[in-house]
């Protein structure tokens, strides 16, 4: 089941599509702007992602291994 922000996505999609005709534009715009005034967190851009944590820190270049069989 679509969320609301996946269903506001696609209505902008269409509304700023460069092939869209502007009626079907404009009604996209009316769509996306009832669907705000439902769900005003969808006038803002969903909130970033966590960070990931920082990767291990490689070994210093002097330190060294080398192995020979």
């Amino acid at each position: 089941m679509p969320t609301d922000r996946d269903r506001f996505d696609k209505v902008l999609a269409v509304a700023i599509n460069p092939g869209a005709y502007e009626g079907e534009a404009i009604a996209a715009l009316h769509k996306a702007r009832e669907l705000v005034k439902k769900n005003p967190a969808l006038a803002h851009p969903p909130p970033p992602p966590p960070p990931l944590p920082p990767a291990a820190k490689p070994a210093p270049p002097d330190e060294a291994s080398f192995q020979v069989r």
